[in-house]
């Protein structure tokens, strides 16, 4: 039960973080979007690496596939509460125009936490 608790809560986090990064560095989104879209792709790699390396340190046993598991789910959860935000007015964003950038930056969440499970179950520890 706590697992799934800290998977969600997690998950929460792995967007709100970002979702406040973005929200205080947005003037720079038309004054100067390639440094914008670079703060919110480190953004989302610093704190989707940082909650993967603290789920999956506490696990012990299978952090691959718990990684692969964990980051699928943190995906799905940053995309379902951003989605509905970010396509009606007063965004009005382009469903292939999310998908192809914003959605896209999320694929990155399952990828390291696969990562950080594969570098712990390579090591054969639970990480810490």
């Amino acid at each position: 039960m706590w697992t799934w608790l800290r998977i969600i809560g997690y998950g929460i986090l792995v967007w709100l973080i970002p979702f406040f990064v973005a929200f205080a560095a947005f003037a720079l989104r038309d004054s100067n979007r390639a440094l914008f879209e670079s703060i919110m792709a480190v953004t989302v790699a610093a704190v989707a690496t940082l909650f993967s390396f603290d789920y999956l340190r506490r696990l012990g046993v299978n952090q691959f596939g718990a990684g692969v598991l964990a980051g699928l789910i943190w995906m799905v959860i940053s995309i379902a509460i951003e989605l509905p935000l970010m396509l009606p007015a007063p965004i009005a964003l382009p469903l292939a125009d999310y998908l192809g950038d914003i959605a896209l930056t999320f694929v990155m969440i399952p990828i390291i936490a696969a990562g950080i499970g594969a570098a712990f179950a390579r090591a054969g520890t639970p990480g810490g």
